[in-house]
């Protein structure tokens, strides 16, 4: 009996979740604030992948030292996390630099207080290495390592009134590329 009233229950539940998801009326009209801090999170987001990988790319081609090379990048990263702002015009407030993971979600980097980041400090969370490949071929790899313990996130908190999303770079993050090519795939760790 006890089976029989589980599997009822079941049922039943299964049938108001597809109602509330065939509702042509949502439960909850979403926020247009909503909206902007998506876009705009998507926005940082591929704009530091694409700032990344060129910086790397071009710091290859030029035969640059991986030092010069990570300073370059955390230079500019540095400055389009704190142009950004600017580059809208939106009621959209921005806190970024440096998180704390607490925890293995996310949104654990909002339980302490975000420390001011600049280039040095982003110096001391990165990694690049170089490798040549063959006489005329190097590859490349930037790692945002999350410094010592790996829990320093680079972090951007974009809140408009009540809704906040969160842009985070997190540590494990790697760009590849050799000095032929600008996109290239990072090998798997560990080698598998």
């Amino acid at each position: 009996m006890r089976g029989f009233v589980s599997i009822l229950f079941l049922i039943a539940l299964s049938s108001l979740t597809l109602a509330l998801h065939q509702s042509p009326t949502p439960l909850h009209a979403p926020h247009p604030a909503f909206d902007t801090l998506f876009l705009r999170r998507t926005e940082m987001e591929n704009g530091v992948d694409t700032l990344i990988r060129d910086e790397l790319f071009e710091g290859l081609v030029l035969k640059l030292p991986p030092e010069t090379i990570r300073t370059r990048i955390n230079t500019r990263l540095h400055a389009y996390l704190a142009d950004f702002p600017a580059r809208h015009g939106e009621p959209i407030q921005y806190e970024e630099g440096i998180g704390t993971l607490v925890y293995t979600q996310y949104s654990s980097l909002l339980l302490n207080p975000i420390l001011p980041t600049n280039p040095f400090v982003l110096d001391a969370h990165s990694h690049v290495l170089v490798l040549p490949v063959t006489e005329k071929i190097e590859y490349g790899e930037y790692s945002y390592t999350g410094g010592t313990n790996g829990t320093g996130i680079l972090v951007d908190v974009l809140q408009e009134g009540n809704y906040r999303t969160l842009f985070a770079l997190p540590s494990g993050y790697r760009v590849c590329a050799t000095n032929l090519l600008k996109e290239w795939p990072c090998p798997p760790y560990g080698g598998n």
